[in-house]
């Protein structure tokens, strides 16, 4: 285990027992980590070495919960911004940031606002908040301001447990930029989208 991943579960847990699984903002997805000793699931690590493997110019993360990979890539020196809108989360990113004496942007609030920039990536993992099919097309219509786009078909904006369903988001995606499959993980369906400028 890395010295940062020790850091992270060592403050979930004290975060924990300080403040109960909901208000520390852990809930159960986070405090199983602590239970299994393991500071990150499957995927969380696949993509962290995809990016880490070539490292963007800045990476704006979409829904970062408490924020330990936006932290790992802010550590390994990669500018970033993370969009938090669950305000017991936010606090909990804000508690790591300053735990970790790391200086990447959180932003409480709901991707995208007006202030998104361009270039680089744009992240988002495990966001399955039943979004309308407004805010989704919203949300898409943003991707070419960035060089390159990560996300899941199955959890980009409501869960898609149907084939049929993440074709269709293909699709919808395919519009604004080039998609191509990133290895499975875990049930997970990332793709990499290279949006037409």
């Amino acid at each position: 285990m890395s010295d940062f991943e020790s850091r992270f579960l060592a403050f979930l847990k004290n975060r924990i027992d300080a403040m109960g699984v909901t208000e520390s903002g852990a809930y159960e997805y986070y405090a199983v980590r602590v239970q299994r000793e393991d500071a990150f699931v499957n995927y969380e690590r696949v993509l962290m070495d995809h990016i880490l493997a070539s490292p963007p110019a800045r990476v704006v993360h979409a829904g970062i919960g408490i924020g330990p990979v936006i932290a790992r890539l802010s550590q390994a020196g990669i500018p970033c911004v993370g969009y938090e809108s669950d305000g017991a989360r936010y606090a909990a990113a804000v508690a790591l940031r300053e735990e970790l004496g790391l200086g990447y942007e959180l932003r409480k609030a709901y991707y995208p606002d007006a202030d998104i920039g361009s270039g680089g990536l744009l992240l988002f993992t495990n966001v399955g908040a039943g979004w309308t099919r407004e805010q989704e097309d919203a949300i898409i219509a943003t991707f070419p301001n960035f060089d390159e786009v990560i996300l899941d078909l199955r959890l980009f904006g409501h869960i898609r447990n149907e084939e049929a369903d993440r074709e269709e988001l293909r699709w919808r995606i395919a519009a604004v930029g080039l998609v191509a499959d990133l290895p499975p993980i875990a049930g997970a369906f990332y793709v990499r989208i290279a949006p037409i400028r």
